[in-house]
């Protein structure tokens, strides 16, 4: 009979006390590495963590992980320690492509929300763009595939199409076929973290022009 080192069934007794300790030597190894897990994403900026492994021992490993951190936990109850880096990789694209749409799909969310009832949010073009020219834009989300026409005003900022600044009229303007592009540009330059919405998630949007954002104040 196979021994069990969980149940304690079968083999001599010698045997399953050492199977024991090694499974308990084992199990606080891997309480012993969360931290170090954690500490490694911050530093190097992970915004997603892959655990493989025994369904059991990864679930130990997870269990002592934030649950609504910063990032997304894809456990893989799979052994790939014998495979090559990129069928590796190959093994775990699909749940972290699956994560990553969770992710943009809920954070875009939460931006929309907080927009619709008067806190720290915009949607739409218009309320975006003021955003930004007030240096407010914590977090931009945008939908990469949707075309946004705007104009460019004298002193460089951005408006929706049909609005121009005060004491400006609509000659004065400089038409600007990519607003999407000019967000991104002007989010990179301000500091501000941006979200290009992967397929999936982008339709969150889809009655708000394709853009929100999150915002400092």
């Amino acid at each position: 009979m196979a021994r069990d080192a969980r149940s304690g069934i079968g083999g001599p007794p010698g045997h399953r006390r050492f199977d024991r300790r090694m499974e308990e030597q084992l199990l606080r190894y891997l309480h012993s590495v969360r931290p170090r897990i954690t500490e490694l994403a911050d530093e190097q900026g992970w915004r997603s963590i892959v655990i493989t492994g025994d369904s059991r021992l990864i679930d130990v490993v997870r269990k002592g992980l934030p649950a609504n951190g910063p990032r997304d936990i894809v456990l893989l109850d799979r052994v790939v320690e014998t495979l090559s880096a990129s069928d590796i990789a190959a093994r775990v694209r699909p749940e972290l492509e699956a994560a990553r749409v969770r992710r943009c799909r809920t954070q875009a969310e939460q931006a929309r929300d907080a927009a619709l009832s008067g806190g720290q949010g915009t949607v739409g073009l218009s309320d975006t763009l003021g955003a930004f020219r007030e240096g407010r834009v914590a977090h931009l989300f945008l939908d990469g595939s949707r075309e946004m026409r705007g104009h460019r005003a004298a002193n460089g900022w951005y408006y929706a199409q049909g609005e121009t600044p005060p004491g400006e009229s609509a000659t004065d303007m400089t038409s600007e076929r990519d607003l999407g592009e000019r967000m991104i540009e002007l989010g990179l330059v301000g500091g501000s973290e941006v979200t290009v919405l992967p397929e999936g998630a982008a339709d969150v949007l889809a009655e708000d022009d394709g853009v929100a954002a999150l915002l400092r104040w």
